[in-house]
């Protein structure tokens, strides 16, 4: 089972930000290290690396003015609703366009277990002609796994590209049993 999500959003041309404070940690998942991000309760980031090196990069890059707090117990309880599987409800926090924010909630409602194409994402959207732009906002996704981003595919069924790289993609679909 996976938690209920309820969204909140930052307008995505809000530039001060300064206030915002973020803490994060580094977890092993089933699918590598992953950064989670959690501000006032939302989840806020979560990226994948392929080792236990501590990179803020990504953080940084999608939050430049934020103060980042290392806090690995607050964190562990919120990645545990996201990689366990846990019943529940989980806040999430989403600066982006509105196709950005649209794209992603739409993504929430994939199944796992499932794939979508582009393409259909752009039609579940009411863009149907605006495929690549729908393909950007999966690409620009900033809560991997938990807005589920892998399991957005080629029409033809190749897996295409994913930000944490396509072998961890294809390890999310066969865990999920969506390949």
């Amino acid at each position: 089972m996976c938690p209920k999500i309820t969204f909140h959003t930052i307008p995505y041309d809000k530039n001060n930000l300064e206030d915002i404070q973020i803490f994060y940690d580094l977890i092993k998942t089933e699918f590598g290290y992953s950064l989670v991000g959690i501000h006032d309760n939302k989840v806020c980031h979560v990226s994948f690396q392929d080792d236990d090196i501590l990179n803020l990069d990504k953080l940084k890059a999608n939050w430049p003015s934020a103060s980042l707090i290392h806090d690995p117990e607050d964190v562990k309880v919120f990645a545990k609703k996201i990689f366990d599987g846990a019943d529940g409800n989980i806040d999430v926090l989403l600066k982006g366009t509105d196709l950005q924010l649209s794209v992603w909630k739409q993504l929430t409602k994939i199944e796992s277990g499932t794939t979508v194409s582009y393409e259909r994402v752009a039609q579940l959207v009411g863009k149907p002609r605006a495929i690549r732009p729908v393909a950007r906002a999966v690409a620009t996704n900033k809560i991997a796994y938990l807005i589920p981003c892998h399991r957005v595919i080629k029409k033809n069924g190749d897996l295409h590209k994913y930000g944490s790289g396509p072998e961890r993609k294809k390890m999310m679909l066969t865990y999920e049993h969506a390949i």
